[in-house]
């Protein structure tokens, strides 16, 4: 298998490559990436409020 076969299989399932690439603990949601000053309820995490 190479990049155009990943490339090929991630347009099929509606994917991007990088998405196989990602940990299967990684929220869905949020992509672990919450808004600042705002918290995952998924799993929790919180992202700090960016300083004033």
């Amino acid at each position: 298998m190479d990049v155009d076969d990943l490339t090929a299989i991630a347009h099929v399932l509606g994917l991007t490559p990088a998405d196989f690439l990602r940990s299967a603990a990684e929220c869905q949601v949020c992509r672990d990436q919450a808004p600042p000053g705002f918290q995952c309820l998924t799993y929790g995490t919180f992202t700090p409020a960016a300083a004033p």
